[in-house]
């Protein structure tokens, strides 16, 4: 039997913070299957199943993954998640683009990467110092 996918979903959420409890929130089941997601939901073969394959799947970042992330900051490709009120007391959540302060950062981060700033002067090579004005030590 495949998964459903409310319980694909709570799979997908838990591997971002393994809390059940607020992954089966996020998910969209109700609070009381929620409170019980531990025992509940955990205990599906099924899901362990799923939850074991993502969590082989979640490695650590390479570089080319967080070059390619600044990259896509830098030129704006990536949005951002607000609230947004849409009346009634109710919220949204809605794309906006990052900010030029965030793409700045990714710019910047991006050029140390790659040695594009340099804080200090480099000397390569033999350089000869002549100190004037200096004469023999006298008592």
């Amino acid at each position: 039997m495949a998964l459903t996918p409310k319980r694909k979903r709570f799979c997908e959420e838990y591997v971002k913070d393994k809390d059940a409890h607020a992954a089966a929130v996020r998910a969209g089941y109700a609070e009381k299957t929620a409170k019980n997601a531990e025992k509940s939901i955990l205990n599906n073969v099924e899901v362990r199943t799923y939850l074991a394959e993502l969590m082989q799947d979640d490695k650590t970042a390479g570089a080319d993954e967080v070059i390619g992330y600044l990259s896509s900051v830098m030129r704006g490709k990536e949005k951002n998640e607000v609230l947004a009120r849409i009346g009634g007391g109710a919220q949204s959540i809605a794309e906006i683009d990052v900010s030029a302060r965030e793409r700045l950062k990714a710019a910047e981060l991006l050029g140390k990467r790659y040695n594009l700033f340099k804080d200090s002067l480099e000397v390569n090579g033999v350089t000869k110092i002549i100190f004037s004005g200096e004469g023999e030590l006298s008592e």
